[in-house]
């Protein structure tokens, strides 16, 4: 940096603010030393820069670079997303502890704060990563300047910006628990969901569902229910009955209540498939998701991001996949 200062006419001070496109100095000035630099074969070092960015942009007396969790709940979850965020956070946590960072889970929308207030918020709070964790509804952050932050969303819950993402492998977890139930015998496996659980999961339960049952020459049979929880327990009654489904693939966590209160046996009546797969659903045979994993792996991805200066919406977002577990239960009995 000395030789290119020399170079330039500048001093070191200069080359270094034109190089990480510091406001202070002019485009101009900026491409001019660029040049120079790329002339001279310099190449940065990604973690000496990283580690003088999180010194320039700490307060006084805080030694810890946060990452914050965006969490757009209001109020207190429902036990079943209850479990599956304690199992998200505490991988984040866990793995956020281990690489020296801080954890902080900013409810935002509790504190009633618009795109522009949570940006601010967020920028004066020593935040280098974002996390944005499954939320019970779509959202949208386009609105919020994220140029400051290394971002990664869990799942398909943020609709835009495109972040790089972390998921459970939603299609494959449908074929493994296809291929379980037609081991044990059932042969008209249905699929019933909700229309919210098709966005959160982008469609890949039910692309891989009818994949399967054509590679297998069988009637798909489909039960998507409205969001409105109306009749649910007789809408689904109804189509069981009608579609004489042998066994139930769930990703709507409540169907498993409906067969219940309805008077089925499970298994005897009918065998039982719990998709997203927690620990409230102990005795189910499942596809669980992983959702500590999950978490340890998004923090993994903003360290990533950081170290290499990364920050803002990604350029070309990938998704991160992360595979399924397969979890016996008492629900599948051979037929």
């Amino acid at each position: 940096m000395e030789m290119i200062a020399a170079a330039a006419g500048v001093s070191k001070m200069s080359v270094s603010r034109c190089l990480r496109g510091h406001p202070s100095n002019s485009k101009e000035t900026q491409d001019r030393i660029r040049k120079i630099a790329e002339e001279m074969g310099y190449v940065p070092n990604p973690m000496v820069s990283s580690l003088m960015a999180g010194i320039r942009s700490r307060k006084k007396g805080d030694c810890s670079t946060v990452i914050a969790v965006l969490d757009d709940f209001e109020g207190k979850r429902p036990p079943l997303y209850q479990r599956s965020w304690s199992e998200h956070i505490d991988g984040l946590r866990s793995r956020a502890d281990q690489l020296g960072y801080k954890l902080d889970v900013f409810r935002y929308r509790e504190q009633r704060l618009n795109d522009r207030s949570l940006s601010r918020v967020l920028r004066a709070r020593n935040i280098r990563g974002l996390v944005i964790p499954y939320q019970v509804r779509i959202i949208d952050l386009r609105g919020v300047d994220l140029s400051s932050f290394a971002c990664v969303a869990l799942g398909y819950t943020v609709k835009e910006p495109d972040f790089h993402r972390v998921c459970p492998h939603y299609y494959d977890g449908m074929k493994i628990a296809l291929r379980k139930v037609e081991a044990f015998g059932y042969r008209r496996p249905g699929f019933v969901t909700n229309a919210n659980n098709l966005v959160r999961t982008k469609r890949y339960y039910l692309a891989s569902y009818l994949a399967e049952m054509y590679s297998l020459g069988r009637p798909p049979r489909v039960l998507c229910l409205d969001d409105s929880m109306g009749d649910v327990k007789g809408e689904i009654v109804e189509w069981v009955e009608r579609e004489k489904v042998d066994c139930l693939v769930s990703s709507f966590h409540e169907a498993v209540t409906v067969l219940k209160d309805t008077g089925w046996s499970i298994p005897r009546d009918i065998g039982y498939v719990q998709l997203n797969w927690t620990p409230s659903f102990a005795g189910l045979a499942g596809v669980k998701n992983r959702n500590r994993l999950q978490g340890i792996q998004a923090v993994n991805l903003v360290n990533a991001a950081i170290l290499s200066n990364d920050y803002g919406i990604p350029k070309e977002p990938f998704v991160h996949i992360v595979r399924n577990e397969w979890v016996e239960g008492g629900s599948l009995i051979p037929r």
